[in-house]
């Protein structure tokens, strides 16, 4: 069940949360920041730039079964994305089960049991069994398939990257795999060491990761 509420609010602090851009347009600064403010609820905003110092509540999906506090999230947006209201796939890996969602921009969520909705995360070559972070980029297009990277770092410091093909008829009666991922090969880390604290972000084409560090 999703609830809407349009208030405008100062960004919201969470200790897991993912980004989304809210457009595959690559000149747009707009985009969605999830995460869960309390056990069991799943927070949407809207954020139009990297500067603002506000945020639009779009939505909140409530399951004390699924949303976790802790739990790491991941989010995006299709690659072919160009109606305002597209939705946004949001992934939350939990320590022993993986909860899925749609979201929409005008306040509609839907969980992964719902007819329709996502709910296969199949993959031909398997990362880490210890990861630490996962970040994805991909070539915008207007077919059913697109292609990208994804890379996985893990707890130990090291990074495998694989040439990833993404499949967006993926749906709960397709046999289609959502991803396959070409045989891994190491990152080069250049001696930097991701923490835990860090956060992917997916662009379209360029992804970063945002981490704390000492001053």
């Amino acid at each position: 069940m999703a609830t809407t509420n349009p208030t405008v609010m100062s960004i919201p602090n969470y200790h897991q949360a993912c980004l989304a851009a809210a457009s595959s347009d690559s000149s747009s600064q707009s985009f969605y920041l999830v995460g869960s403010s309390t056990q069991g609820s799943l927070d949407i905003h809207f954020v139009p730039d990297i500067f603002a110092t506000q945020v639009k509540y779009v939505a909140n999906q409530n399951d004390v079964g699924a949303w976790n506090i802790e739990a790491r999230k991941a989010c995006f947006k299709s690659p072919s994305s160009k109606d305002a209201n597209d939705p946004i796939k949001i992934t939350q890996f939990g320590l022993t089960t993986t909860a899925m969602t749609i979201a929409y921009p005008n306040g509609t969520t839907y969980k992964a049991t719902d007819t329709g909705s996502l709910n296969r995360y199949d993959i031909s070559h398997f990362p880490t069994a210890d990861p630490l972070l996962a970040l994805g980029t991909y070539t915008p297009s207007t077919g059913t398939t697109s292609s990208g990277h994804t890379i996985v770092f893990d707890k130990a410091g090291l990074g495998l990257a694989y040439i990833a093909t993404g499949n967006s008829v993926t749906n709960i009666s397709s046999t289609v795999p959502s991803m396959t991922l070409s045989p891994g090969y190491a990152v080069n880390m250049n001696n930097i060491v991701i923490t835990e604290d860090a956060i992917p972000v997916t662009m379209s084409t360029t992804g970063y990761i945002l981490d704390r560090i000492a001053d």
